[in-house]
């Protein structure tokens, strides 16, 4: 495998840590700022090396020129395996939070959020730790999780009124499974309930399923023949 290639993996592999969208302009600075002319070439080489070696898929955000690294490894898991080792204590309020947007409709208001985080008695100021770090909810939710794109925030508030409505992020899209969460939502719920009986969730987190699929399907029809 060329030397330029063993460098880019490794370098996503580490930037990739953080689950911070990795910048082109930041991996050909690292990793080859003296053939930037051959990134494309290069890229597709690494691409195709973190799938063979580590079954992992490097996808484009909304943004453009700038990339996450999901796992293809198709299971059961609510999370998808490859980052639940690397947000400290901070994923197990990122569900619940997460299932309260999906099971409004896809979106909610930040009051609502507060509202059922009250209810398990977190304020936002509440320290949790992140990065072998302290750090307080408010600053997860408005901060964090958005430039991890795990969460979106848009502004609705009016005049000088700051309001927000919060949605799923490109990268909770692909990282989070949205049928096995309504399967949580249904054992939370307790006995009785049953994933079908949320018509409106049960439908998109069929559809969100069938999209991992064919995400895990593109990766195995690109992977070469072996002899």
């Amino acid at each position: 495998m060329d030397q330029n290639v063993i460098n880019m993996v490794q370098y996503l592999l580490v930037a990739d840590q953080k689950k911070m969208p990795i910048k082109r302009t930041d991996i050909t600075r690292y990793v080859i700022p003296d053939n930037t002319r051959e990134f494309g070439d290069i890229f597709d080489a690494c691409k195709k090396a973190l799938f063979n070696v580590f079954g992992l898929k490097v996808l484009e955000t909304p943004e453009k020129n700038s990339y996450i690294i999901v796992t293809v490894i198709r299971d059961s898991s609510l999370w998808r395996p490859e980052i639940t080792s690397q947000i400290d204590n901070t994923h197990g309020i990122l569900i619940p939070i997460l299932s309260v947007i999906f099971m409004n409709g896809g979106e909610t208001r930040e009051e609502n959020l507060w509202k059922f985080m009250n209810k398990i008695n977190l304020t936002p100021e509440t320290k949790l730790t992140y990065n072998h770090a302290s750090i307080v909810l408010k600053d997860l939710l408005h901060s964090v999780w958005i430039r991890q794109m795990y969460l979106k925030r848009e502004d609705i508030g009016r005049n000088e009124k700051k309001e927000f409505m919060f949605s799923w992020g490109f990268r909770a899209e692909y990282e989070i499974n949205k049928l096995e969460l309504l399967k949580w939502v249904c054992e939370v719920y307790g006995d009785g309930y049953e994933p079908h009986m949320f018509k409106l969730q049960y439908k998109r987190a069929l559809s969100h399923d069938k999209m991992l699929s064919e995400l895990d399907q593109e990766v195995e029809d690109t992977e070469p023949e072996t002899e």
